[in-house]
């Protein structure tokens, strides 16, 4: 290998390890069984990636999406949903225009939630929910909110947060919390000045929002 891994995860049920890296200039996956304490299998991505972006699932899951280098034509850029116990391509979701910068299961299993990588041009719905089961957009939420490089779900409740642009033009970060059922928005954090948040998240007994910004950590009680 000339470069080391951009990339690494780990699935829901502990079994399998995913790291992304180059090989002879092409970005490919390398699948490992932690229990056996060996290499699986690896699977070139799209030619000309650049960067690919990972998130686990519950069990043995994990959704994929190809980040390409150039300005290019504006495309949609794929989801991938890969079982990696099976070692297949279970499904492939549409995925944004412009790419995707974040993505995130929900605890349950059943949704994907993604948000788009770039501003310029804007994504008219730059967060999305996604049904892994049947493939289909199960919702899509309009602003100026990207790029959306952190997203989030609550460890019971059907709500989620990203971390993307305040949508005003105005430097900085937003936290928002959101509805996965009507795409309703329920909290708003907008930093002050310039100001970025570095995480976000939810704590995983309690459901509070945390995240670090201002070089302090906040706390919420969304549902006080």
């Amino acid at each position: 290998m000339k470069d080391i891994a951009q990339s690494m995860i780990v699935t829901g049920d502990r079994c399998f390890a995913a790291l992304n890296t180059f090989v002879d200039r092409q970005l490919i996956a390398l699948y490992f069984d932690l229990k056996k304490a060996e290499f699986v299998d690896a699977v070139p991505t799209l030619p000309g990636a650049s960067a690919l972006l990972m998130a686990a699932g519950p069990g043995a899951q994990m959704a994929l999406s190809a980040i390409e280098r150039g300005s290019g034509p504006i495309r949609l850029k794929p989801i991938a949903l890969v079982d990696l116990r099976a070692r297949k391509i279970e499904r492939m979701l549409p995925g944004q225009a412009l790419g995707i910068a974040s993505m995130a299961w929900s605890p349950n299993g059943q949704w994907l939630a993604s948000g788009a990588s770039s501003e310029q041009p804007h994504d008219p719905h730059p967060i999305r929910i996604w049904d892994v089961v049947n493939g289909r957009e199960k919702l899509a939420v309009s602003g100026a909110y990207s790029p959306v490089s952190s997203v989030a779900w609550h460890p019971t409740l059907p709500i989620f947060v990203t971390k993307g642009a305040k949508g005003t033009g105005a430097l900085g970060s937003a936290v928002r919390l959101w509805s996965a059922v009507d795409g309703r928005l329920i909290f708003e954090y907008l930093t002050s000045g310039q100001a970025i948040v570095s995480e976000v998240s939810f704590h995983p007994l309690t459901g509070q929002l945390l995240l670090t910004a201002d070089n302090a950590l906040h706390l919420f009680d969304i549902l006080q």
